[in-house]
């Protein structure tokens, strides 16, 4: 199972670092372990990196510039490209047009890219990441000899004033004591005077660079303004036994800073690209690399290829977002280039540190990153932690091994240093080596082949009858003489072709499907070393835009399908991916060059979609499908030929207009002119697409709100105002595989319905004609005042609200049906004029008449268990009633209410803490009553009516105190008993003794409750049987008793009922 390394365009580089945010020298707090939300790429505007093909002649490249209005800002020599500047709105346009260009091999933005770092704290031991005692670091136990082991390197060599890394970061403090004898000067500008002269001395484009060069502000002083560029600095070579401060892996090197973020922490890609080109053109012999983001530039790829054929290791910082590399690209550390070597971060008890990206395929080793201690501006030191920390290790130990080994080429480090890790269990599923930096395996190598195979990763996919290349890196310790390689494919010899600087290129082309393993050795000194990947090849699947669907099935894991079609230039194609078996997969495009125009879309069981895309030039593609981990199975494709988006025109106020999107991944856009300050609103029905997106867009293109998501239901998108006048662009995006068609009809909305009204005055009438149109009525109040309001309508669905003066809500949304509605009294918290605002949902319109209600205060009267009837009247709409009485604990009380003329209320009754004994008893014109309740405390109790919607109306309430529920016992076959009820919510409960199996008759007679319901409960207090109604006819009830034991008779009344009944059981 390969998976390809996407090339997709470059969001952000950010600096791979949990940044310490303290003042030099200062203690530090932290973050916590919050990780933020990827940024969306920001492009420098109107800025294009444009990469043009060979054989291109400069006078073309103008000619190229010139047809989209561009001007040359800076030229890549090496990498044939360009910086091009032309104005900011063109550039969409532009990109399209070089895209499409013969003579343009890329065009890309320039984008912003920016550090992204977390403090961490200070209070630890120091240097455990080069030699590890096991004591804590920030609280944390370390294990002893979880370090790269540079106290025994330093026995071979200490570093050489020869071997040249260069800091690509925010610069160096090349003033700090334990970094100034340790900076590297150009032996360019460096002649008498010719440091300061402004002359360009050795002709390289930068005047007076004699320390390095500051990308970011075009000037030659590369001083660290930040602070992340001194911290890598200091690990990679910091002095050493100079008695101050700390010390690299290195005690003797030369740091070229190489300045590209700013203080800020932010640069462009063009500036990467000019830094990487600097360090090659100058012959570092370490580029470090702590920065990193998800997007792809070909421009900086080009950059580090410059860098690869000059002999130069390119150190990456894998990334601190805790994320697979594998499937979630991080560049520059994913670019699979040979020179490339990526780097994950490790603890002082070497685990994987809980930030750092990983890649069993695409990340190499791990190296100290958390809590590490180094040099920071202005002479001081700094904890820090991330990728960003543990690259620096990794140069510093490139560069010590350059020392030890002077003619090693640059991948020759790199198999060095890969063949010379710790193993560790913590990193054997993460890294392709499974291993951590040891500096002295490496510099105490003694003649022994070193290999690595660097391309393609175990688990690679290849096609029937396409050749496969492969790539290994072999050498001598790291020197790429006196060393014999050789390979095979499938166990048959396969010819290599060196490249002079140990690394070899093979190539094999499967001729059936099945397993393929090659192998490659590396012989030196009498030693052979051997390294065997496998992978599986599969034939090719043929599709065809617009032709019919391709199933296709993988058998074993690890075995990915390809598919393959040919396109035209300029054709948009989408898609469909189903129905799937597979439980988990990946599926890609790739272009006939071999990178991503789609790169890894995540497609489930359920299936997956890949919408519209452009093709960019003529020739054959590839779809690969990549089951994940074990996962195999089925996965039917269909590609489609997508026509230009359905396009039409519309008019605000006009006729309706229905569009169809018939291929799936076609939108439909339709036109329409606008003057700023109209307003608009959009219907959407008859739609048969079963879910898509839609919305408005500015004349510029950018959303006028945001989008409305639209099913089969239909859909509206509410007024808006019309910031310019212009042509917008109505977009119908159906999701996933949909088509289908809707009808949509653009309203030209007025100013909202508007009118005043007042407490106790008339009740005025808004109609909104128009979908979208609003209403609003404006009123004074008094602070203190109480308003309520009734609402009759037409309009079958809207919200009502209530503003206070600054704006604010004072009565949130309020559904209103047709039936009308109302807003229950709210206390107005200022004198002013406050506004209520009716907002018809979807297309609905109608009128609306509402009557606002000054309130006076609640009715208030006292009420005593056992008293005499109170009788309320609540007068206005809103209007509510409040009743209180004193209790003792334990107290039984009941509440009758009648004589009520109120249509519909509800009753509560509230402790003396304000918290509910009996909650929302629905009260109606029949009247209500209120079950005993026992008082749960002394105090003063509040029965509260609350009249529902507008109603008005009285109520006589009677509140009963309820005695203890009416006693007595039966003996089966002994006499009758007479139960009374005497107070409303009183009852009755009558025990009898009983026998398991005994079959008893209970007879209800000479009964004036007018109803009531009667329960037999078993010994355990569980019923018999359900519930009995009885009335004054009487009832019998015949019942076989379970169990022995004790049994009662509840006999409760319903509501207000009183009486009494005789019982006899026999």
């Amino acid at each position: 199972m390969e998976r390809s390394r996407p090339r997709i365009p470059l969001l952000a580089i950010l600096a791979a670092a949990l940044l310490a945010a303290f003042a030099p020298g200062g203690a530090g707090g932290t973050t916590g372990g919050a990780r933020p939300a990827k940024k969306s790429p920001q492009p420098v505007p109107g800025e294009l990196l444009i990469g043009f093909k060979a054989g291109v002649s400069t006078a073309e490249q103008k000619q190229v510039l010139a047809k989209i209005g561009a001007s040359e800002k800076r030229r890549f020599k090496q990498i044939h490209g360009a910086l091009a500047k032309l104005r900011p709105d063109a550039t969409a346009g532009a990109l399209a047009q070089l895209r499409s260009d013969p003579r343009v091999r890329y065009a890309e933005p320039n984008f912003v890219v920016s550090a992204d770092v977390t403090p961490n704290d200070p209070f630890f031991s120091r240097l455990w990441g080069l030699n590890n005692n096991g004591f804590p670091v920030s609280g944390r136990w370390g294990t002893p000899d979880a370090d790269i082991d540079a106290p025994e390197a330093w026995g071979v060599t200490t570093g050489s004033d020869a071997v040249t890394v260069a800091v690509i970061d925010t610069g160096i403090d090349y003033s700090h004591p334990d970094l100034s004898s340790q900076m590297w000067i150009n032996p360019g500008e460096n002649c008498p005077g010719c440091r300061t002269d402004g002359i360009d001395n050795d002709g390289n484009g930068y005047v007076d660079d004699w320390r390095g060069w500051d990308f970011a502000n075009g000037d030659n002083d590369p001083m660290d303004d930040n602070g992340h560029g001194t911290h890598v600095a200091g690990t990679i070579g910091a002095a050493g036994n100079n008695g101050i401060g700390v010390t690299g892996v290195n005690w003797h090197v030369r740091l070229m800073p190489l300045k590209f973020l700013s203080g800020a922490g932010t640069g462009t890609t063009a500036d990467a690209v000019s830094a990487v080109l600097y360090a090659a053109d100058k012959g570092a012999t370490v580029l470090n690399n702590s920065w990193g983001g998800d997007e792809y530039s070909q421009a900086l790829a080009d950059a580090i290829t410059v860098a690869d054929t000059h002999g130069a290791l390119f150190v990456a910082a894998a990334g601190n977002s805790g994320t697979d590399n594998d499937s979630m690209p991080n560049y520059p550390a994913s670019y699979a280039l040979p020179n490339v070597l990526t780097v994950a971060a490790t603890d002082n008890s070497d685990q994987l540190a809980y930030f750092s990206n990983v890649g069993r395929k695409s990340v190499d080793l791990g190296a100290p990153g958390l809590n590490i201690y180094s040099t920071w501006p202005g002479g001081s030191y700094q904890y820090m932690s991330g990728t960003s920390m543990a690259a620096p290790h990794v140069s510093g130990a490139a560069a010590l091994a350059k020392a030890a080994f002077p003619s090693a080429s640059g991948v020759g480090l790199k198999a060095l240093l890969l063949e010379s890790v710790d193993p560790l269990a913590s990193l054997s599923s993460y890294t392709a080596t499974g291993g951590r930096l040891n500096v002295n395996n490496a510099v105490t190598c003694n003649g022994a082949p070193k290999l690595w195979f660097e391309s393609p990763a175990t688990g690679f996919d290849a096609e029937v009858g396409t050749p496969l290349t492969f790539t290994a890196i072999a050498t001598r310790c790291a020197d790429s003489s006196g060393v014999t390689v050789t390979a095979t494919a499938n166990g048959s010899p396969v010819a290599l072709a060196a490249r002079g600087d140990g690394l070899y290129t093979g190539t094999y082309t499967p001729t059936a499907s099945g397993s393929v393993s090659l192998s490659v050795s590396a012989t030196a000194g009498g030693t052979t070393r051997t390294r065997t990947i496998t992978g599986f090849a599969s034939g090719v699947y043929t599709i065809a835009p617009g032709g019919p669907a391709v199933t296709i099935t993988t058998r074993a894991p690890d075995e990915n399908a390809r598919l393959k079609f040919d396109g035209q230039g300029g054709e948009r194609i989408s898609l469909k991916l189903a129905p799937v078996s597979i439980s988990t997969s990946y599926v890609s495009i790739l272009k006939p060059d071999g990178t991503p125009l789609v790169s890894n879309v995540f497609v489930s069981s359920f299936g997956g979609f890949v919408d519209t895309q452009t093709l960019p030039l003529t020739g054959s593609y590839r779809i690969v499908v990549d089951p994940q981990g074990t996962a195999t199975g089925s996965m039917t494709l269909t590609l489609y030929d997508v026509p230009p988006d359905a396009a039409g025109s519309i008019a605000p106020g006009g006729p309706a207009i229905t569009t169809t999107a018939s291929t799936p991944g076609q939108n439909a856009r339709l036109t329409f002119d606008a003057q700023a300050g109209q307003r608009v609103s959009l219907n959407l029905s008859g739609v048969t697409i079963s879910n898509s997106y839609v919305s408005l867009l500015n004349p510029d293109g950018t959303s006028l709100g945001g989008s409305t998501y639209t099913s089969i239901f239909g859909g509206f998108l509410d007024a808006r105002s019309i910031p310019t006048t212009g042509t917008y662009t109505i977009l119908v995006d159906p999701q996933a595989a949909a088509t289908g068609s809707m009808t949509l009809t653009l309203y030209d909305v007025p100013p909202d319905a508007s009118a005043t009204i007042a407490f106790g005055g008339s009740s005025p009438t808004l109609t909104m004609g128009t979908p979208g149109q609003n209403g609003a009525l404006s009123f004074d109040g008094q602070a203190g005042q109480r308003a309520s309001l009734k609402l009759a309508t037409t309009i079958s669905s809207s919200y009502v609200s209530i503003l206070n003066p600054d704006g604010s809500v004072l009565t949130p949304n309020t559904y209103v049906g047709p039936s009308g509605g109302f807003l229950d009294p709210k206390t107005l918290p200022t004198t002013g004029t406050y506004r209520i605002v009716i907002d018809p949902q979807g297309a609905a319109t109608g009128s609306m008449t509402p009557t606002l209600y000054d309130v006076p205060p609640d009715v208030t009267a006292t009420i005593a268990p056992g008293g005499a009837s109170v009788t309320v009247a609540a007068t206005a709409p809103g209007q509510n009633a409040r009743l209180a009485f004193d209790g003792q604990a334990g107290r039984r009380i009941s509440l009758k209410l009648s004589a009520t003329t109120i249509p519909n209320a509800y009753v509560s009754i509230l402790n003396p803490n304000g918290s509910a004994l009996a909650s929302n008893v629905y009260l109606g014109a029949s009247g209500g009553f209120v079950d005993t309740k026992v008082l749960p405390a002394t105090g003063s109790y509040t029965i509260l009516v609350d009249p529902q919607g507008a109603a008005t109306g009285s109520t006589t309430l009677t509140l009963y105190d309820v005695p203890a529920d009416a006693g007595g016992s039966l003996t089966v076959g002994g006499p009758s008993l007479m139960a009374s009820i005497t107070t409303p919510g009183q009852n009755a409960r009558i025990t009898f003794a009983g026998r398991a199996g005994q079959h008893v008759t209970l007879q209800l007679s000479a009964v004036s409750v007018l109803i009531s319901y009667m329960t037999i409960q078993k010994p355990d207090g569980t019923a018999l049987g359900p519930s009995t109604l009885v009335t004054t006819s009487g009832r019998t009830i015949a019942a076989d008793l379970p169990a022995d034991g004790t049994y009662s008779i509840a006999i409760d009344p319903l509501a207000a009922e009183i009486g009494a009944m005789t019982l006899t059981l026999s």
